[in-house]
């Protein structure tokens, strides 16, 4: 019988994490996710394969659950946020974005370096509240870039456009972390 687990789970982590979550309604793999839905719909997942749900079940059927729950988080996290979702949909394709890749635009390379700057020389929460409002504002702006290139089935731009979001999603990172006179470290 453990077999028939070890062969479930292994289907279950072949599955591109929409049909994971959202099962049937996840016809194709959209960059524009109703958050509320996919919560909802992770949220009866959960009901079924939670650790908690599994008393008086045998302990191979206890394993398969734990095994499949954390999937199902995993899945969850990874297509609630909108960085994690880009890589992942550009894994779905064939593209990887490796760490030492960079973003090839020398414009936007200056301005990233900019907010950084700013965020170093900042000396009060007003600034850095003020500084994280106009990040915030190209962030959403780039989303909106990446659903575009998505929905074009323009890879490339995709790329490139989620590099810049990773870059300025750390920036926001590091802003929320921000201390008076300590070092701004962005993680890319």
């Amino acid at each position: 019988m453990i077999t028939n687990f070890r062969y479930i789970y292994k289907t279950l982590a072949q599955s591109p994490y929409y049909n994971l979550i959202l099962g049937d309604i996840a016809l194709n793999h959209n960059y524009d996710i109703n958050t509320l839905q996919l919560k909802k719909h992770f949220l009866n997942k959960q009901k079924l394969y939670h650790p908690d749900a599994q008393t008086g079940k045998s302990d191979e059927e206890a394993a398969h659950a734990l095994q499949t729950s954390s999937l199902v988080n995993k899945a969850y996290e990874t297509l609630l946020h909108p960085l994690s979702r880009a890589v992942y949909i550009l894994e779905l394709n064939g593209i990887e974005i490796g760490e030492a890749d960079s973003v090839e635009d020398p414009d936007l390379l200056m301005e990233i370096l900019d907010l950084r700057e700013q965020l170093e020389e900042a000396t009060s929460e007003d600034q850095v509240q003020s500084l994280r409002e106009t990040n915030k504002e190209a962030i959403n702006s780039t989303i909106n870039d990446v659903s575009a290139a998505f929905q074009n089935e323009n890879y490339e731009d995709a790329k490139n456009l989620t590099i810049k979001l990773r870059y300025l999603t750390n920036l926001d990172t590091a802003a929320k972390d921000w201390q008076p006179g300590a070092p701004v470290i962005l993680q890319h």
